[in-house]
């Protein structure tokens, strides 16, 4: 059996032989990414570099978390240029700008953002468990290469350009040619990749929910576990969200929506969008089923809802009047504005690498867990599709009702 069939057999669990040791080597290999966009983009591109390395047996070099200021995707070095400078500025404080004009864009910029570690705000346990990771702090990819005694060469490093939308990656396909990671469009065999030897697999994107196409059980489930397991778990949050929730009736006891409008194309088509979310919660309060449960509040006009409602929504001071349909509809209508000496612990919680306080990074982390914790979950669709923080959403809400019903 050649080395290439092996590594088939091995992979797809055919010859009695775990996934993971597959290939042992003496030499620690590793994989790593560029990190781009909102948090649950970040997250979908997490949960693929996680299961790309327990599939090709190589080290997560685990970029963190940003929060706030959104750094779009662009082409590698483009965005490997924006990272660099993003985490110099950071590091270097403003010092060597010289101009007062300059030195406020610059602090500005510098506190828009901040960088996270991951396992501070969600739990890691299985992918740990599973995976080797490192944690890197910052975004500086000479230091990525010095940390790891990495030539910036291609004997040491596979670089690989494109995101979802021309990338994909295959766990049962062999395409047989070493296609260069620089074309429009690339055809990744994961089989193909346990067999590269560079010590560095390097990507501008992992972004994509459809970017890694399994048909291997066994892989089908460990990325579902990953999925599954991947849940918020600062405890800060977790406190506050139980007393808002509280505050809502207790947990499972109200419904709640998500409405995105405060941004790009979901600004742009938020009426409609808005439109289609309360005919959702209208048809649902018309059903009888549904009408027996729940926590109500006292309101004067018996045609409208007494249902206690969570409203969770990027929507700011300018786009408020946009969900006045909601309010109307809904008078017990509470959003997390609502709940502000609720949320004060969260000033406890600052970020020792740049000293910010966390509180305006995580309150809309804060927000989708406490419309999690409704007993319904209502979400907008932009043009038929959901956003990765509504699809989370969803998600954590599903596992909350599973937690809730176990005990």
């Amino acid at each position: 059996m050649n080395k290439l069939n092996s590594s088939l057999c091995n992979f797809n669990n055919n010859c009695d032989m775990k996934v993971e040791v597959a290939f042992e080597s003496s030499r620690e290999k590793f994989i790593t990414y560029l990190p781009h966009s909102g948090l649950h983009n970040q997250r979908v591109a997490l949960e693929n570099a996680a299961f790309l390395a327990w599939a090709l047996n190589r080290t997560l070099i685990l970029p963190p978390l940003i929060l706030g200021a959104r750094f779009p995707f662009k082409s590698f070095d483009k965005l490997e240029s924006m990272l660099n400078y993003v985490s110099t500025t950071k590091q270097e404080n403003c010092i060597s700008v010289k101009s007062q004009l300059n030195i406020t864009k610059c602090e500005t910029l510098r506190d828009s953002y901040t960088f996270y570690r991951w396992d501070q705000l969600f739990d890691l346990t299985f992918i740990s468990r599973n995976v080797k990771i490192i944690h890197r702090d910052e975004l500086i990819s000479k230091n990525l290469f010095s940390n790891f005694n990495i030539s910036n060469d291609e004997q040491q490093i596979w670089r690989t350009y494109g995101n979802a939308l021309n990338n994909s990656f295959y766990d049962n396909r062999i395409f047989g040619n070493d296609a260069s990671p620089k074309t429009v469009s690339n055809k990744f065999s994961i089989m193909e990749l346990r067999e590269r030897d560079e010590d560095l697999l390097y990507f501008n994107s992992l972004f994509g929910s459809n970017l890694i196409r399994l048909e291997i059980s066994r892989n089908i489930q460990f990325m579902n576990e990953i999925r599954e397991s991947f849940i918020l778990s600062n405890p800060t949050l977790l406190g506050i969200t139980k007393r808002i929730s509280d505050e809502l009736g207790g947990r499972l006891k109200y419904l709640s929506a998500h409405a995105r409008i405060g941004d790009g194309s979901y600004k742009k088509f938020n009426r409609i969008s808005i439109g289609y979310l309360i005919n959702d919660i209208y048809e649902y309060l018309n059903e009888d089923s549904n009408l027996s449960n729940g926590a109500e509040c006292k309101q004067n006009d018996p045609t409208k809802s007494s249902k206690i409602f969570y409203l969770a929504s990027d929507a700011t001071s300018k786009d408020i009047q946009n969900l006045e349909p909601i309010f109307r509809m809904l008078p017990c209508t509470f959003m997390l504005k609502d709940f502000k000496d609720l949320i004060i612990p969260m000033d406890e919680l600052i970020n020792e690498r740049d000293g910010l306080r966390m509180t305006k990074f995580l309150l809309p982390i804060l927000d989708l867990m406490i419309a999690a914790n409704g007993n319904h979950v209502f979400t907008m669709k932009k043009l038929g599709q959901r956003s990765t923080f509504a699809i989370y959403l969803q998600r954590y809400h599903t596992y909350l009702q599973r937690e809730f019903s176990d005990n």
